[in-house]
């Protein structure tokens, strides 16, 4: 008993001292934020904290950028809505909540990977190298550094495989059902969060892996219940996923992804370090180094590559080693089968395989760890002093676990040293063509978006919304299809609010996110007065859907003088808010069935 505890300290004190070392910059100075496309996630989480506590709303519409766009039916956009790092946002200044959610989802990756990995593995040593090699490789850091905010939210997946596999283990129907809501949490959490790659991925994981599952128990209860989970991971997901799928339809991100790793290149990805940058290792690639870099060491990948070798006698984890090696597959990109994976939505809309990696290494890792916890069993057996064989194994986990943070400290801490012009926000909202030269900074990934929302103005040209980001339309001479709004600075511009006409006087009256009240006197019934925000079909005046003018929003005035509310609220927010219900309705209802039949199986004839 004693022995087990002390592996069980030792192994938690690795994995703590490894993240707290990779994380140590982070707390050296918390008033700097972050590069790339930090900007963005920034501003994301300033709308979601200034529509709750300044304007008290819901974080329905982004004003700030790009004419005005959807925020909470974008995919990245209010992801903190249904966050762990919530409270972190709205009580902790905006740069320590950064650093604070990138603490929380890494603990909830390390939670969630020693679960799943547990569950095959019995030394607490090995699930620990576990930990360390699949959720604190560079890949985790770079991402984290370079702003890919969505990355943060693999944490869910190890949490969705392990409770979809307990759901396959389990014998009573009610709590097989548990595990499958289970499962259907994390899916939808993955939505919530902003997962625009790992929910896709999760959900392939546990397709893959349903089907090798039917397949070995001749049953098709394992494909049942991926199946039953991902319906219900939709519907708790709905009041987001469905005003999202409403967004993407009219504003469809499809991508090319010609991108392809040779085998040379592919391991590579697995060893080499930020110094090797210089002569870029990676051969046929378009990305830059956080998209490829996943250091593990040459030592843990061959360990890995020798355990993954042998298939072990567990049929749970063939399968999950088999979706290991499919994934590694996806990711050598168009030589492999993404060439035809990248025909079917979503993934249409996803691009730079390289990211199958992350997911791959976490399967093929736990399924060696398996193999290799058998070996030193073996060994321990042998020999007359089973604590060398402890001590080895201490030693092999250390060997894993330095050079691993070694690399991901700096990749890290590279993505937080940015400071921020001194921003003071204006009393009037307006919108402006181009980021101001006061407002701008270059450490963003295209024109400052955090900034000018601290400033409380709008830009149009922006990198917020996928369907006008400037890099497709600024240097081309046209528009896109939707961005209708002006700014200051260029032709058209008639202020936020006028008459069409001209004819009569116009006032903003109120100003806020989901809500613009104007004022008219003195104009003509007939006319129309337009607000200066994109047109969207889930704008309202007054009650009734705005008219779509040069795609802008407009409403045609009944009264000489009258007060116009413009209101948006998701039109398909109704339907979502009730699948959750019926979902959970459901649930309870076959729940309460299943305690029934239960209890009519336990009663006895008198």
């Amino acid at each position: 008993m004693k022995s087990s505890r002390l592996r069980t300290v030792l192994a938690l004190a690795i994995v703590a001292v490894t993240a707290a070392y990779v994380c140590l910059d982070l707390a050296r100075d918390t008033s700097t934020y972050g590069s790339h496309d930090w900007d963005a996630m920034e501003s994301y989480r300033l709308l979601v904290v200034d529509s709750i506590v300044r304007f008290r709303q819901f974080p329905f519409w982004d004003p700030f950028t790009c004419g005005g766009h959807p925020a909470w039916a974008a995919p990245e956009s209010a992801t903190t809505v249904v966050s762990p790092a919530l409270p972190a946002y709205l009580l902790l200044p905006l740069t320590v909540a950064l650093r604070a959610e990138i603490v929380i989802f890494l603990l909830i990756a390390l939670a969630g990977t020693w679960l799943l990995a547990a569950r095959f593995c019995k030394d607490p040593l090995v699930v620990g190298a576990v930990c360390v090699v699949t959720v604190l490789n560079s890949r985790w850091a770079l991402q984290a550094g370079a702003g890919h905010a969505w990355h943060l939210t693999f944490a869910w997946l190890p949490w969705a495989m392990w409770s979809f596999l307990r759901a396959n283990d389990a014998i009573d129907a009610r709590a097989r059902l548990r595990w499958i809501a289970a499962t259907a949490v994390f899916l939808a959490l993955l939505v919530y969060t902003g997962g625009i790659y790992p929910f896709p991925h999760t959900a392939l994981a546990l397709g893959i892996s349903g089907v090798l599952l039917a397949y070995r128990a001749k049953s098709w209860r394992p494909i049942a219940n991926g199946l039953l989970a991902l319906v219900l991971g939709v519907a708790f997901a709905a009041p987001k996923l469905v005003p999202l799928v409403d967004t993407m339809s009219k504003f469809p991100r499809t991508v090319m992804s010609r991108e392809y790793l040779d085998p040379i290149s592919f391991v590579r990805t697995f060893t080499s370090t930020t110094s090797d940058r210089t002569s870029w290792p990676f051969w046929h690639t378009d990305w830059a180094w956080h998209e490829y870099g996943i250091y593990i060491g040459a030592f843990a990948l061959a360990a890995i590559a020798i355990g993954a070798w042998k298939n072990p006698k567990d049929a749970t984890l063939r399968a999950v080693r088999i979706t290991g090696f499919v994934f590694l597959v996806l990711s050598l990109g168009m030589i492999g089968p993404w060439f035809v994976l990248h025909l079917i939505p979503p993934f249409t809309s996803q691009h730079v395989p390289s990211r199958f990696e992350y997911t791959g290494l976490l399967f093929v890792t736990i399924a060696a760890a398996a193999v290799g916890e058998a070996k030193l069993a073996e060994l321990r057996a042998r020999t007359a002093r089973p604590r060398l064989v402890d001590a080895l194994v201490v030693a092999l986990v250390c060997m894993i676990a330095i050079p691993i943070a070694h690399e991901s400290r700096p990749a890290l801490a590279k993505g937080f040293g940015v400071v921020l012009p001194k921003v003071e926000r204006r009393d009037r909202y307006e919108q402006l063509y181009e980021v101001p030269p006061e407002l701008a900074y270059g450490d963003a990934n295209g024109p400052a978006s955090v900034t000018i929302h601290q400033a409380s103005i709008g830009v149009i040209r922006c990198s917020t919304f996928h369907a006008f980001n400037h890099t497709t339309w600024a240097h081309l001479g046209y528009r896109p299809p939707g961005l209708g709004a002006t700014g200051i600075g260029e032709d058209g511009y008639r202020g936020e609010v006028y008459v069409e006409s001209g004819t009569g006087s116009v006032e903003l009256v109120r100003w806020s996110p989901n809500e613009m009240v104007v004022r008219i006197a003195g104009a003509r019934v007939g006319d129309r007065v337009v607000l200066n925000q994109n047109w969207d079909e889930s704008w309202r005046a007054n009650g009734v859907p705005t008219i779509s003018l040069r795609s802008v929003n407009a409403y045609e005035l009944t009264a000489q003088d009258e007060t116009i509310a413009f209101r948006y609220r998701p039109r398909t927010l109704g339907v979502a808010l009730a699948l959750p219900v019926l979902a959970i309705g459901a649930l309870v209802i076959a729940a309460a069935r299943m305690r029934r039949r239960r209890g009519a199986s336990h009663e006895t004839p008198s």
